[in-house]
């Protein structure tokens, strides 16, 4: 990790000396790359020189700048636990799952788990973690939605699948 912020930073003393332009951007997988070459179209080149562009003062406190961020942003939600392919014993079907959400589970936002399509409360859980009961024996699909506070769906995990296995009952 030391020797590629050591190149970084020689990238970023070599490019500022030239005179060049650096620009800096996030790929969809999260990367961060810096690049010489504007990645879109009318992107502005990082300031180096210590000065910065002018920053509106402009609040976001009406109610339709809260909607265009809203909208605007790309929420994802990812497992964390079970593991995709994970195997449970049948006396341990309560189970805890975990979610990841981005860019964070905010107030008033929840999720809904589901099992096999069926959700698993009737509102929106408001944390990223819960445990679910009487998960029966089989093959599972799990999935979970993000809600927002007025109850739209606004990102849905990829389905992963787990098995419960049936304990042999002993004689």
């Amino acid at each position: 990790m030391r020797v590629i912020s050591c190149l970084l930073l020689l990238l970023l003393a070599t490019t500022a000396m030239a005179g060049g332009k650096l620009y800096r951007y996030v790929d969809p997988n999260g990367m961060v790359h810096f690049t010489d070459q504007p990645p879109t179209r009318g992107a502005k080149p990082m300031v180096l020189d210590g000065s910065r562009p002018a920053v509106s003062k402009k609040k976001w406190d009406d109610a339709a700048s809260i909607e265009i961020v809203r909208n605007a942003t790309r929420f994802a939600v990812h497992w964390t636990l079970p593991t995709p392919g994970q195997t449970f014993k049948e006396v341990d079907s309560n189970f805890l799952v975990v979610v990841s959400v981005m860019p964070g589970l905010a107030k008033g936002f929840g999720i809904h788990f589901y099992v096999d399509g069926k959700a698993q409360s009737t509102k929106p859980i408001p944390d990223i973690k819960a445990t679910l009961h009487g998960i029966g024996a089989g093959k599972h699909e799990l999935v979970a939605a993000l809600i927002s506070h007025e109850g739209k769906e606004l990102a849905r995990s990829k389905p992963i699948n787990i098995e419960v296995k049936a304990t042999l009952a002993k004689k």
